[in-house]
């Protein structure tokens, strides 16, 4: 009589337990098992002594009559305690702590993978890794452009959406935030921001277009708020400029998202634009700052009541830096519809920027920022930052620096940045022990 297999045909656990105990030996299986499932777990080779207190979970529950399988959740759930699980480990191989050290090729699997996928590396990535394809900058290359490729790069665009532009945030918002607000209209905002970020990248576009794009992605919810002609739950991509719109500063999502409710607030959406794409610096405000109720009344406007902050020297140094950029945006309302008036006083949507020059709307402010070489470094910096799960370090502001300059022989197209972000020494190297809180804008 045949034995009996411990896992069935079609049984899910059948791409696990690849092995009869009773046939070949409830150890000899549980290594099979166990060596399969850690190195893919812990995404590099293991050895023997990593492996052998794993297989003794299974035996101590074979010997002591609690059967094959409850031995092997034991051993499995202890894989998925285990460090090498739970974070990405980098080891130093005995170096010293302030010794710069290259990564392994699987190391360099998992940050590919990790930056490009938000996950694990699949079986091709690990067999580079192993052959040593990763070692050379052609073999990085081609993989990058595989899983860029791949529909599981959509993880890329999710993760800067929801921590560049924003849209973890604007998810949160629902019924109340204003008298016309719904789910639908923000779930479409959040959508438009990742196809435009999403074709940024797959179609390899200038850096420019970011904000100076002529085309929007509306369904016909989104149309509609911008006055456009587009109907359906299908998005499309359409030409904008008709309505004043393209680039990311003048998507509805995120201009909702850095308004108050039933307000605007040009200091949150100049906060977010000094910040998020010129990398600036804004120190926190003041405890407890009021102003008075005679002061309050006489601000009619959003501008009027920016003037204030101007007259007090607390807020001055920041608001000065953060307001007249916010003020080029006020054209669009707490929903980012477009508006011409503000409590019935015409807008004039003049901003500044931190150089002193004067721009007129959001079309003006974006022309002047993708003109700025604080952008193009500020790109850099938050693409580098997704990649490595950190902000760039004092001693790296150089290779910062030349990451710019190889960029800007690739036209500043953004699909190259990431081409050049994973043959970077900084992608291939591990951070010393001891540096990892020095960032750039530290002494």
């Amino acid at each position: 009589e045949a034995p009996q297999l411990l896992v069935q045909p079609n049984d899910p656990k059948s791409t696990l337990i690849t092995c009869d105990p009773e046939t070949i030996g409830a150890e000899t299986c549980a290594k099979e098992v166990l060596g399969n499932l850690v190195p893919r777990a812990w995404r590099r080779p293991v050895t023997d002594d990593e492996i052998a207190p794993l297989v003794a979970f299974v035996m101590a529950a074979v010997e002591d009559g609690r059967g094959f399988e409850r031995g092997l959740k034991v051993a499995i759930e202890a894989v998925l305690m285990h460090p090498n699980f739970i974070f990405l480990v980098e080891a130093d191989g005995g170096l010293a702590e302030t010794e710069i050290t290259s990564i392994t090729d699987y190391e360099i699997a998992s940050r590919l993978s990790y930056f490009l996928w938000g996950s694990m590396p699949d079986e091709s990535l690990f067999e580079a890794a192993a052959d040593g394809v990763l070692s050379t900058a052609e073999g990085r290359s081609e993989q990058a452009q595989r899983l860029l490729a791949s529909p599981r790069s959509s993880a890329l665009v999710e993760g800067l959406v929801e921590h560049w532009f924003l849209s973890q945030k604007l998810q949160s918002y629902g019924l109340g935030w204003t008298d016309v607000w719904f789910d639908a209209l923000r779930d479409s905002m959040v959508d438009e921001i990742k196809l435009f970020i999403g074709a940024l990248i797959d179609r390899n576009r200038p850096v420019r277009e970011l904000l100076l794009s002529p085309t929007v992605f509306v369904d016909g919810t989104l149309a509609q708020h911008y006055g456009l002609d587009a109907e359906g739950r299908a998005f499309q991509e359409v030409d904008g400029a008709s309505v004043g719109r393209g680039g990311v500063l003048q998507m509805a999502g995120i201009l909702t998202v850095l308004s108050h409710p039933k307000r605007t607030s040009p200091v949150r959406r100049g906060k977010w634009i000094y910040e998020a794409l010129l990398c600036g610096h804004v120190p926190a405000p003041p405890d407890a700052m009021e102003f008075s109720e005679e002061t309050k009344k006489l601000a009619l406007t959003a501008k009027d009541e920016l003037a204030m902050h101007l007259t007090e020297p607390d807020c001055v140094a920041c608001h000065q830096l953060m307001d007249p950029l916010g003020l080029a945006l006020e054209k669009f309302d707490e929903m980012g519809r477009r508006r011409h008036f503000d409590e019935g006083i015409a807008i004039e949507a003049i901003g500044e920027l931190p150089d002193g020059r004067v721009v007129r709307g959001a079309s003006g402010l974006a022309e002047a920022l993708a003109d700025d070489p604080r952008f193009i470094e500020c790109v850099v910096r938050r693409f580098l930052t997704y990649a490595l799960g950190r902000e760039p370090l004092a001693y790296e502001a150089g290779a910062v620096k030349d990451l710019m300059a190889s960029w800007a022989s690739k036209e500043y197209r953004i699909a190259d940045l990431l081409a050049l972000i994973v043959n970077h020494p900084l992608f291939l190297t591990r951070v010393p022990i001891g540096l990892d809180e020095l960032k750039e804008d530290q002494p």
